[in-house]
């Protein structure tokens, strides 16, 4: 909770008790952890990237959409609500917005990252218009913790059997 005193002492500390150096980890936080408390947030948050951890707002679009956080949080990444790809390419509103926000994060010097592309026409999209990287079912569906080492293994033997 950013709320709590300790919560830039907490989240700094984890990385390095796992031997994980700040560089290498990226916070994803919703617009509804900030609701009321931007600029304490933006003050904790700072102090993490100060450290190095990468702060991402995750689902954008989705809920408030609160330009304003763009302004004042220390954001590496914008992750994009899957709502934002419903009815892109095909409807000309719905595309001039995806292609709005994205300028908009790339503008602000972000990583913009797509979530929910589900089919190839989105992914291309999306690829098109300037985003960094997708998520969705198209890569891969979820799946348990435990069978990650199962998929990696088996992502990496169709990749090397394929040249790749």
């Amino acid at each position: 909770d950013l709320a709590t005193r300790d919560f830039g002492d907490t989240i700094a500390e984890a990385p390095l008790a796992g031997g994980l150096a700040p560089e290498r980890l990226t916070l994803e936080i919703t617009e509804q952890v900030l609701l009321g408390e931007v600029e304490r947030s933006a003050r904790r948050l700072q102090q993490l990237v100060d450290l190095g951890v990468e702060i991402a707002l995750d689902d954008f679009g989705a809920g408030f959409c609160n330009f304003h956080y763009l302004k004042v949080l220390p954001l590496s990444t914008l992750k994009l609500d899957r709502s934002m790809l419903v009815g892109a390419p095909a409807g000309a509103r719905d595309l001039a917005v995806l292609r709005g926000i994205i300028g908009l994060g790339r503008a602000l010097g972000m990583k913009v990252i797509a979530e929910g592309v589900e089919h190839p026409a989105q992914r291309d999209l999306v690829a098109s218009e300037g985003c960094h990287a997708w998520q969705g079912f198209l890569g891969a569906k979820p799946i348990a913790s435990g069978a990650i080492g199962a998929f990696i293994a088996q992502r990496h033997d169709a990749r090397t059997s394929d040249g790749r």
